[in-house]
């Protein structure tokens, strides 16, 4: 199973379709299950405030594997649902190689200019549209270090070239 974890807009859905199309792996984002989960079930509230989100999802993401693991030889999962801690109980139970991708700087432009298939720039308010590079680049430094902790691939996505930085998680990926 890969495991692509990271912030939003940091590539993780282009990493995940480029093992797609290079290797045949199938992917599936988090966001499609956690928005599928919560509209059925919206007592739940799995979707706010956004920093419990992985926390709250945790135990739907472990089913996840648990029975992708078994079914399926390669498979690809990403999303910004899970964290490096989780991704390090992973490693317990199942046979994982994952990465995380984020930013240790970017502007509002860069984010437009990588906006990908799912634009919900539009959903923001000008004041959270305007912090959101900020934001980004906190979670990403909170991201990097948790990474470090539990000795998880990190890849930051403002050093050098963006689509270089996508080729580099993915040849780590692949590699054995």
């Amino acid at each position: 199973i890969y495991l692509i974890g990271g912030t939003p807009r940091a590539g993780k859905s282009t990493l995940a379709k480029k093992l797609v199309e290079m290797n045949d792996i199938p992917f599936l984002s988090t966001d499609f299950v956690l928005h599928m989960v919560s509209d059925t079930m919206p007592q739940l509230n799995l979707l706010k405030p956004y920093e419990e989100i992985p926390g709250k999802f945790f135990p739907y993401i472990l089913n996840l594997v648990k029975h992708v693991q078994g079914t399926i030889k390669d498979y690809t999962i990403e999303g910004d649902a899970f964290l490096p801690a989780h991704v390090f109980e992973f490693q317990k139970q199942f046979a994982v190689r994952s990465c995380f991708l984020g930013f240790s700087k970017i502007t509002l432009q860069d984010i437009k200019d990588h906006i990908g298939e799912n634009d919900w720039l539009g959903d923001l308010s000008d004041a959270d549209r305007q912090n959101l590079p900020n934001w980004i680049v906190e979670k990403s430094h909170i991201l990097r270090q948790e990474c470090e902790k539990f000795n998880i691939r990190y890849f930051d996505m403002a050093d050098g070239l963006y689509d270089q930085n996508i080729e580099k998680a993915y040849a780590y990926l692949i590699s054995t």
